[in-house]
C-alpha cells in the first residue's frame, strides 16, 4: 500500500468511473445479443438462489464503497474502489437485463466483460497489498 495525494486519488478513481460509463454505454447500446453471453450466475458462471446473489452483491458493495472512501487515500482505496465500480456497473446490468452481458471471448476461458476485468485488477492488488507485495505506505504531506 501507498498513500496518494487527494488529486492524484480522485483522478484515477474518475478514471474508473470513466471505464465503468464506458463499459455500460457498450452493454446497453452498441453490443448485438449474438455477441455475448448472459452469465445470470456470479463470477465463473456459479450459480446462487437470487436473494443470496443480491444479499452477497449488496455486502461486498457497500464494504467496497467504504474502504475505497477511507483515510489516508492509499492504493489500498483504488483497490477497492475498482471493485466497486466494477461490482456496482455489474449489478446494473444484471439488475436491467436479469444477467450480466459478457462480451470478450477467449479460448479455453469464461467470458468476460471490462467490469469484470476491473474487479479481477481490484482483487489481485488487494491480494498483493495484503501479502505486502506492494510497497509500505509513505506519509502524504500536504
Amino acid at each position: 500500500m501507498f498513500v496518494l495525494s487527494p488529486r492524484v486519488a480522485y483522478a484515477v478513481l474518475g478514471f474508473f468511473v470513466c471505464l465503468a460509463c464506458l463499459d455500460s454505454v457498450f452493454r446497453f447500446s452498441f453490443l448485438p445479443a449474438t455477441l455475448s453471453v448472459c452469465n445470470s450466475g456470479i463470477g465463473l458462471g456459479f450459480r446462487l438462489p437470487a436473494n443470496v446473489m443480491w444479499l452477497a452483491i449488496a455486502a461486498i458493495l457497500m464494504l467496497a464503497l467504504f474502504q475505497s472512501l477511507k483515510r489516508p487515500l492509499s492504493s489500498d482505496n483504488l483497490a477497492w474502489g475498482l471493485v466497486f465500480v466494477g461490482g456496482v456497473t455489474n449489478a446494473v446490468d444484471r439488475y436491467a437485463h436479469g444477467c450480466v452481458s459478457d462480451y470478450f471471448h477467449v479460448l479455453f476461458f469464461p467470458s468476460f466483460s471490462l467490469a469484470d476485468i476491473m474487479i479481477f485488477l481490484g482483487v489481485v492488488a488487494l491480494g498483493l497489498s495484503f501479502l505486502g507485495i506492494l510497497p509500505k505506505p509513505k506519509p502524504y504531506v500536504c
